[in-house]
């Protein structure tokens, strides 16, 4: 019986201590340093990190913490930002008095920036949300950032918030005319996708391809309201697209590049984009 009461007041304790993000107007969140994982390219984090920390201010939904302060935690933890760990990020918000604390990165797969959200409850360690938004350039992430915390402040709610999409009118960047990676294969532009599943099912949808300067290409598929990416290699006509799958996306590229048919899972699964 005294084991029972033991295990329930601890159980308690911890629900005490676990703050809820619906509970938003009570939040202290603490946002770190934003931290660009992009070698060679010289990313303003600093700037990045006000524009986030600002437009959640203008949401007035949570309470801030001031980014001087949680610059002074780090120097004085001996910590550096851009190795710095779930655990190590949530004991810096707990110093900082913060319920909450955002970590923030940006990666770069193929040819698009990759910004990833991870909000740590700062007395557990518990990573218990996230986000993950797309842009096709740097310049980009202007408008990109407030949509980011429109995002962040609707999925604290507990609203269900859609897997991010690309705006309809960006283009991946191409290539200039005459580049040393050229386009043999005449190859890029938004295609009509349609195809089948493993299952047999049918599905449609969108595929944005661009050729990267290395000669690889880009592929950002939307279907049904989800976005896949992917890394191509032409080689003799034949497109192999790496998108995170065992089994890569294979195409027939034909008429001029106009039309690329092919399959994926493993030949299970059909697709044919065309334009």
């Amino acid at each position: 019986m005294k084991r029972a009461l033991v295990l329930l007041v601890l159980s308690l304790l911890s629900f005490q201590v676990f703050a809820e993000w619906t509970n938003m107007k009570d939040l202290k969140v603490a946002v770190l340093n934003v931290v660009s994982r992009v070698p060679g390219e010289n990313i303003d984090t600093a700037t990045l990190t006000e524009m986030l920390q600002v437009a959640l201010v203008d949401r007035n939904e949570f309470q801030i913490v001031e980014r001087s302060l949680l610059d002074k935690i780090i120097k004085e933890q001996e910590l550096q930002v851009a190795g710095i760990t779930e655990g190590q990020a949530a004991k810096v918000g707990e110093l900082a008095g913060a319920n909450k604390v955002m970590l923030v990165s940006i990666s770069k797969f193929g040819d698009k920036y990759i910004v990833i959200v991870k909000g740590i409850d700062t007395k557990t360690g518990i990573v218990d949300l996230t986000d993950e938004v797309l842009s096709y350039s740097v310049d980009g992430f202007i408008d990109l950032f407030p949509v980011l915390a429109d995002r962040l402040v609707r999925k604290a709610r507990g609203e269900t918030v859609a897997a991010y999409r690309l705006p309809a009118d960006q283009a991946p960047p191409s290539v200039a005319a005459g580049s040393p990676a050229g386009n043999p294969g005449g190859i890029g532009g938004t295609y009509r996708a349609t195809g089948t599943n493993p299952d047999g099912s049918a599905y449609r949808g969108t595929c944005v391809v661009g050729l990267n300067a290395d000669g690889t290409y880009s592929f950002v598929w939307e279907v049904g309201g989800t976005s896949y990416v992917g890394v191509g290699r032409l080689k003799d006509g034949i497109m192999t697209v790496d998108w995170g799958d065992a089994s890569p996306v294979i195409y027939q590229v034909q008429r001029g590049g106009k039309v690329l048919v092919g399959t994926w899972s493993d030949g299970k699964a059909t697709e044919t984009i065309s334009r």
